[in-house]
């Protein structure tokens, strides 16, 4: 009975830990934002000028689009959330454009990989990130599932070896 005591006060604990919000400037290409900077460099020559360079293969976060067609936001945690949700005509904006001047490549002065807009971002929300944003209890099923099913069972085998005892 402890242990299941125990693993319920652990599933408690993680489930509420915060989580801090995080901001900085990027090179967004398509849906996701490039976020390990390199330094400039012209990469389509000098008449185009100076870009911010952002490495291909470095840090990057995705840039969730998905609104819903409700009242209820899909916001998501560890991701920029930019999105419109109608018919409640609600906007989430956690890019702002600074221009279009940064590329990501592969190595500082390589060729490259493709060309995107400058960005500030912002994600993780505290206000919906720190543990208060109500979890979807159907990713936890499988939880509840085996928790009453093993409390069934410890409570069946106490009693059947008392009725056998007896």
């Amino acid at each position: 009975m402890h242990r299941y005591l125990l693993l319920i006060g652990l599933v408690c604990l993680l489930s509420s830990k915060s989580i801090a919000q995080t901001t900085g400037n990027g090179c967004l290409i398509g849906t996701a934002v490039y976020t390990t900077f390199m330094g400039t460099d012209t990469p389509y020559g000098a008449a185009m000028g100076q870009f911010k360079i952002y490495q291909s293969n470095g840090a990057g976060v995705y840039v969730n689009t998905v609104g819903n067609s409700g009242t209820r936001e899909n916001y998501v945690c560890g991701q920029i959330n930019e999105y419109y949700v109608y018919p409640s005509n609600f906007h989430r904006h956690e890019l702002i454009e600074l221009s279009y001047d940064c590329a990501i490549e592969a190595t500082l002065g390589g060729t490259p990989i493709a060309r995107g807009t400058y960005v500030s971002y912002s994600y993780n929300d505290p206000t919906l990130c720190n543990g208060n944003m109500p979890a979807p209890l159907e990713n936890y099923q499988w939880l509840f599932v085996a928790l009453t099913a093993g409390t069934t069972i410890y409570f069946l085998r106490n009693r059947l070896s008392t009725e056998i005892e007896s």
